[in-house]
């Protein structure tokens, strides 16, 4: 029976004890009240013994007029008596059910409650295998008994399989320092050994560096010396010429020609001089569309020789920037006689226009020649790197320099047969301060 019902049965009981013991006392009391007691030849009530009769004429009157009061004494103590014997036998009753209430419930409540609080206290000391025994029924405190202890085997369970695997992972944990520490030596033994390949491979680098430079001069000796043995053997041939030579007409020729290799010379030195040793950069501001006439009234001479149609697309409003106009005029002089050479006949067309985008300033400088092969498309700004029969191969390398130290660029886009177009990008607020002397050409 559960504890609830428990209660509610004994309070029925409790009710049902004071309802009878009072419907009792009320009983006794009214039989001490109408308990009649003989006195004389007639019966008497306690009442009408203490507060007399009436009479016919309606007068109370004391009925120990002629009786013995003795008699009526012991009558009323007769009656007393029975209401002391209710009052005591109600007294015992309540006595005992108290009794038993106090003495069964606290042992029904408590115990249990003790014994969970002392397996509360085995469970924190971690001992998971106590368990709460003698206490079975069907009330709540057992069923309360019976769900701790499945807690209970669930813990230890729980705890055995937790030990487990606390067990595997120090285990793991062991392996796992042991493999910690052998990838440390590892990891010492490997940057040892990329320490050892990272110098061999600097060493290597270097030396590879080292053979880079000297194929390169080699390549540039041999550019040198082939550009200057033709003006060389020139000269050589006209001294010949003219040792042999008797006529005076003849003799002015062949000085002539000398006179023109020792120039190419010059010119094949000075562009090599001015490739190798910079000079400082000098910033001035102007316009470049006039810079762009000055180059196209420079070369249009040799553009009416060959018919060949020079158009000007200057850029609209002000174009006020800073260049170095000396180098930006040789750069453009170079593009344009470029342009000139590729294109065969008369017929031809070599158009330079120029533009604002944004912060840049744009110069393009395109023709319908002969046009670049996809080949040599990635060497034409290599030094010597030539297609012309009597270039030196510097004119795009200086010119392409010259663009970078101005924090510009200069890209090309070429179809064979079709012509060329050379674009400068240089930016329109350039000063001073962004180039230095080391930047020079």
């Amino acid at each position: 029976m559960t504890l609830d019902k428990q209660i509610t049965i004994g309070y029925i009981i409790m009710l049902l004890i004071i309802v009878a013991v009072s419907l009792f006392c009320m009983f006794s009391i009214d039989s001490l009240k109408n308990t009649k007691s003989t006195i004389g030849d007639r019966q008497y009530t306690l009442t009408e013994i203490i507060t007399g009769v009436t009479d016919e004429s309606g007068e109370p009157r004391n009925v120990f007029e002629k009786e013995s009061l003795f008699g009526a004494v012991k009558a009323a103590d007769r009656q007393i008596a029975i209401a002391y014997m209710n009052i005591i036998s109600v007294a015992v009753l309540a006595i005992i059910f108290g009794g038993v209430i106090t003495v069964l419930f606290p042992r029904r409540i408590t115990k249990p409650i003790l014994s969970l609080v002392r397996a509360a206290e085995n469970v924190k000391d971690g001992d998971y295998s106590y368990r709460v025994k003698d206490i079975s029924g069907t009330d709540e405190i057992a069923k309360l008994v019976s769900s701790f202890n499945r807690m209970l085997s669930s813990i230890e369970s729980e705890h055995g399989e937790l030990e487990k695997k606390n067990a595997e992972l120090e285990e793991k944990d062991a392996l796992n320092n042991m493999l910690l520490e052998e990838t440390r030596n590892f990891n010492r033994v490997l940057e040892e050994k990329v320490s050892e390949v990272k110098a061999d491979l600097e060493k290597k680098h270097m030396e590879l560096l080292r053979t880079e430079k000297l194929a390169t001069i080699g390549e540039i000796a041999t550019r040198i010396a082939h550009e200057i043995r033709n003006p060389l053997s020139g000269i050589a041939v006209a001294l010949e010429n003219l040792k042999s030579g008797n006529i005076y007409g003849e003799r002015d020729g062949r000085i002539q020609e000398i006179i023109s290799e020792v120039s190419r010379l010059d010119n094949i030195i000075k562009e090599l001089f001015q490739l190798a040793k910079p000079r400082e950069v000098s910033l001035v501001s102007g316009d470049p569309n006039e810079l762009v006439e000055r180059v196209v009234g420079l070369t249009s001479p040799g553009a009416k020789l060959k018919a060949i149609d020079v158009e000007v697309v200057p850029a609209r409003g002000g174009n006020e920037i800073f260049l170095d106009f000396e180098l930006m005029e040789q750069v453009l002089m170079n593009l344009v006689i470029n342009a000139i050479d590729s294109i065969d006949g008369p017929g031809g067309k070599v158009t330079i226009s120029s533009y604002n985008s944004g912060d840049t300033f744009n110069i393009e400088v395109s023709d319908t020649g002969s046009g670049i092969a996809p080949m040599n498309m990635e060497r034409i700004f290599e030094p010597f790197f030539s297609t012309k029969k009597t270039g030196t191969g510097l004119g795009l390398a200086i010119s392409k320099r010259i663009i970078e130290v101005h924090k510009g660029k200069i890209t090309v886009e070429s179809r064979e047969e079709k012509g060329s177009r050379f674009t400068l990008t240089l930016p329109a607020n350039l000063s001073e301060g962004e180039i230095t002397t080391t930047e020079g050409v």
